[in-house]
């Protein structure tokens, strides 16, 4: 059961994760297909993943969730193609504890992802919610930690999928539409 609701804001009767360093365990990661994203007032269609990651501290409140590990989550879009600035790629470099190349990333299954234990960062938003703002590949020595809770996209997943984009490629930036050469080039040739 996901401990975050629609929104990405955390449910009110759970604490939020401090802010700080984790060990964790990636436990999900959910496709939620091609969603509309605005940044700097471009809107763009990207296709995107959750990530969800248990990490190694437990919920102390009083209902269901107590003595479960708080699992923030990341949204993170899947690029066209391999970029070694893509978060993606940073993710998985961390998990797999190692550099992936061009090669990898055009076979990789994100599947791969679940199990591997990671360190992650976490911050808060400006609206006070957990956010991991950085993976990193497990410390030596530490306790290899396993998933407890369930893989099955909750409710909220779900919701976000079918609000997603069906049927719509993704779109490539405009450009001018220009002949090449310019037809008005061949106006003064001495033939038909």
């Amino acid at each position: 059961m996901s401990i975050i609701s629609i929104n990405g804001k955390q449910e009110s009767n759970i604490p939020t994760l401090p802010v700080g360093t984790y060990p964790g365990v990636i436990s999900a990661v959910w496709d939620i297909g091609k969603q509309k994203k605005e940044w700097q007032g471009d809107v763009s269609i990207v296709h995107q993943l959750v990530i969800r990651v248990e990490v190694n501290k437990t919920i102390q409140a009083e209902g269901e969730y107590n003595g479960k590990r708080y699992a923030p989550v990341s949204w993170v879009t899947i690029p066209k193609s391999y970029s070694d600035k893509s978060n993606l790629v940073k993710i998985a470099e961390a998990a797999l504890g190692r550099t992936m190349t061009a090669q990898d990333f055009a076979a990789f299954d994100t599947d791969l992802l679940i199990g591997k234990n990671v360190v992650v960062s976490v911050q808060h938003t400006s609206g006070g919610n957990a956010k991991i703002t950085s993976y990193s590949p497990a410390m030596e020595g530490m306790a290899v930690m396993t998933p407890e809770l369930p893989p099955e996209a909750p409710e909220w997943i779900a919701k976000k999928k079918d609000e997603g984009i069906k049927g719509q490629a993704q779109q490539a930036p405009a450009r001018p539409q220009q002949d090449f050469p310019p037809v008005d080039a061949y106006e003064d040739l001495p033939f038909d």
